[in-house]
């Protein structure tokens, strides 16, 4: 993510992020929720502060090693819903993709992923609401 100097930036590290504000906040032991690729920071975590992490619930992921991995290539229909998968496991060269099109690429996954497509108004989905997309 651009703007984050994080000398390493995977799963554990996430973890480690996450597991520092509940020390903060005076938490010694709690539950985690990870959803779609944050189960995987959720499996991290309960995995490297087991003695805090009382729970884990985690929905709508894979995890390596654990669950099988869908095929690079599948059918239309599964293509469709999973392309942003291997997408956002490129390095650099998505974000310089989407940079200046973020309407584009968020824009379809909020009307693709959505249980109600258009449920999610404009202006709550633009991240730079000053600005006018082309």
């Amino acid at each position: 993510m651009k703007g984050i100097h994080h000398p390493r930036y995977d799963a554990a590290a996430l973890a480690d992020d996450m597991a520092a504000p509940m020390t903060a906040l005076g938490h010694d032991r709690f539950a985690a929720v990870g959803y779609d690729l944050g189960m995987l920071v959720g499996y991290a975590l309960a995995a490297s502060h087991r003695e805090r992490v009382t729970r884990l619930v985690g929905a709508e992921s894979f995890l390596p090693g654990l669950s099988p991995w869908p095929p690079l290539l599948s059918d239309p229909a599964t293509n469709e819903f999973l392309w942003h998968f291997a997408f956002n496991r490129l390095a650099d060269v998505n974000e310089r993709m989407v940079a200046g099109r973020e309407e584009i690429y968020f824009g379809h996954t909020f009307t693709s992923k959505t249980a109600t497509p258009g449920a999610i108004p404009q202006q709550a989905r633009d991240p730079c609401p000053s600005r006018s997309w082309p």
